[in-house]
């Protein structure tokens, strides 16, 4: 298998994670928070391809600094506080998968 299916894999592995927690959690209305993930996923791939690609590339970016710089191509000029939380949840995760990654997602 090549290394780019292997990264196209893990984005959908991370977006599958984040939607079963959503899923999972008691949230008020999590549609808000789906629709974020699809939302992020469309900003990602027209604007950080890199990262779209290969999410471990994000773990280059400060986090902070990263949700600026995507708000910036919103016409809000900045993210919403549930696009800004999925954010947060993809970073956590890729930490924690670089901690104690699971063999079992590959």
């Amino acid at each position: 298998m090549n290394s780019n299916k292997l990264n196209k894999i893990l984005w959908i592995t991370i977006k599958s994670t984040l939607r079963q927690d959503i899923s999972s959690r008691n949230i008020k209305d999590p549609k808000i928070r789906l629709r974020a993930i699809e939302n992020l996923e469309e900003q990602l791939r027209n604007h950080f391809p890199d990262v779209h690609r290969n999410p471990i590339e994000l773990l280059q970016h400060d986090r902070n600094e990263f949700k600026c710089r995507l708000g910036q191509y919103k016409p809000t000029g900045s993210l919403s506080g549930a696009e800004e939380s999925i954010i947060n949840n993809i970073y956590d995760y890729l930490e924690n998968d670089l901690i104690s990654p699971d063999p079992e997602k590959f």
